[in-house]
């Protein structure tokens, strides 16, 4: 990750784009934003973000808490999930992500976040090149 700006104070959604786009992300906390429920994270949501995408092609199973506002990915408190780009395979994917605490856990629990540009870099060179011009390709279930 570039760095990450933590915000303490109010902020308007262009300053906070503006945030994102020099830092690659943005912590917020403590702005009693109304994220105490799903209607209150998307109401806050909303104003963040252009439009809000719907869950399709899902890749696991997450739960509709309000429209365009999604439970997170069930996965097994023992293992770490792995660096991603969310909805990659999608034909169309989100290009701001953002994410809300409602339910913390009782231990443990988070969220990892990772600039791809920085984890590539780490990369031995020899290994990228071998990827270079590598075209993933897609083919729908059976029905879909």
């Amino acid at each position: 990750m570039k760095s990450a700006a933590v915000v303490t104070t109010s902020c308007i959604p262009a300053r906070m784009r503006a945030a994102v786009a020099e830092h690659g992300s943005v912590l917020v906390r403590g702005l009693g934003l109304g994220l105490r429920d799903a209607a209150g994270t998307r109401a806050v949501f909303g104003r963040l973000a252009d439009t809000l995408m719907h869950e399709m092609e899902a890749f696991a199973p997450r739960q509709a808490l309000a429209a365009g506002v999604y439970s997170a990915t069930p996965w097994p408190p023992q293992q770490q999930m792995r660096m991603h780009h969310e909805l990659s395979y999608r034909l169309e994917f989100p290009g701001l992500l953002l994410f809300a605490c409602l339910s913390p856990a009782a231990s443990g629990g988070g969220t990892a976040l990772a600039d791809a540009a920085v984890m590539l870099s780490a990369l031995p060179a020899d290994l990228v090149q071998r990827f270079e011009g590598v075209l993933a390709g897609r083919r729908p279930a059976a029905g879909g």
